[in-house]
């Protein structure tokens, strides 16, 4: 259902056009004032706007001036509303950015066939945004896996042979430096694929149907999936022994690849910031026909403003514990849950431990 914000003073004109709306099955709110209409604006951004000029406080070009600086609201379709019917006006309405201009009295039949028009619009511009947007990812991983990816496995393939036939090697420096080398390239290689799997939960999240072919898919069993992660990473960085597995089976709509990435991230973040020999707990359970995945571990904790300022790119105390990364581990999980309709909850206390909970899988 289409949502149409109507901002006009007048009480009468007001709520015959926010009837006349409602009638045709429009989600409508209304402002009476340009000041209420830029604050109803933002909080909950509609998909159409219709606006008086003449509008105490903030007049109807200064509403759209407003929203249209402000990026959550300046692709809205805007029509001025008005008895002005100038040619001077009506071009002024248009140089401000406005859609259309309509002059009351309004009748139903022009309202809904300029509405219509500027959400079909709306539409076919959202359209071929996602596509431009899709076609952009694709070139994105194309040029990283060719550019950064294919070269960097040649290093490691060099590398690797350098330290399966060390007789090549035979002074102890070089041989260092070949260690060294695999090491960085590791590193790189992780970064940039942490990198890569962000970018496209972000094209995915600005992709509507590419995300509902996706939940159109058969359950999968997430017990298999969530094993298999942790022991995983148990096994890469040598803490196989300090897992603890309390996993359910459990049929979930989230694709393997994305669940198995957003478990990775998590297991991954929990041996990160907790010391071998101490306990990660990985569960996976369902109650009332809702899962609920958590990673705990006995690490350093969080403080509530770090939890609080968990982003992109964000990293804590860095510069005190030279930790690797782009900071990119917790907004991955996050944007997972989210786009597969789940919550993320962080639960945690410095120098206890942490709690990371992926809440309402389905």
């Amino acid at each position: 259902m289409n949502r149409i914000l109507v901002i006009e003073d007048d009480w009468i004109t007001r709520e015959s056009i926010v009837d006349l709306l409602r009638l045709e099955r429009f989600d409508v709110s209304a402002a009476g004032d340009g000041t209420e209409g830029v604050r109803v604006a933002r909080e909950s951004p509609p998909d159409i706007i219709l606006c008086d000029i003449t509008l105490p406080i903030l007049d109807g070009y200064a509403v759209l001036k407003e929203l249209r600086r402000d990026p959550r609201t300046a692709h809205i379709p805007f029509i001025f509303l008005t008895g002005r019917v100038s040619n001077a006006e009506v071009r002024l309405g248009m140089q401000s950015g406005a859609d259309d201009y309509l002059c009351k009295p309004v009748f139903r039949d022009e309202l809904l066939a300029s509405v219509s028009a500027r959400l079909a619009r709306s539409r076919s511009s959202v359209t071929l945004f996602n596509h431009r947007m899709e076609a952009l990812s694709a070139d994105i991983g194309k040029a990283v896996t060719h550019e950064l990816l294919t070269p960097l496995s040649g290093i490691f393939g060099c590398g690797q042979l350098l330290e399966q036939y060390p007789g090549c090697v035979t002074d102890p420096e070089i041989q260092n430096l070949v260690g060294m080398i695999m090491k960085s390239a590791g590193r790189l290689h992780d970064t940039l694929r942490h990198l890569l799997e962000y970018v496209g939960l972000r094209t995915l999240q600005d992709q509507p149907a590419r995300l509902e072919d996706l939940r159109r898919n058969p359950p999968e069993d997430a017990g298999v999936t969530l094993r298999t992660a942790a022991i995983n990473m148990g096994s890469v960085v040598n803490r196989g022994r300090d897992l603890h597995l309390d996993i359910a089976s459990h049929p979930l709509r989230i694709p393997s690849a994305y669940l198995y990435l957003a478990a990775s991230q998590l297991v991954s973040n929990a041996f990160k910031f907790s010391d071998p020999g101490t306990e990660v707990k990985i569960s996976f359970v369902v109650e009332n026909g809702r899962a609920r995945l958590g990673v705990s571990d006995r690490g350093r904790g969080m403080s509530r403003e770090e939890i609080d300022a968990i982003g992109p790119f964000r990293q804590f105390r860095r510069e005190k514990f030279e930790q690797q990364g782009l900071g990119l581990g917790l907004e991955i999980v996050r944007l997972t849950a989210v786009i597969f309709g789940g919550e993320l909850r962080v639960t945690s206390d410095a120098g206890v431990g942490t709690l990371v909970e992926i809440h309402d899988m389905v």
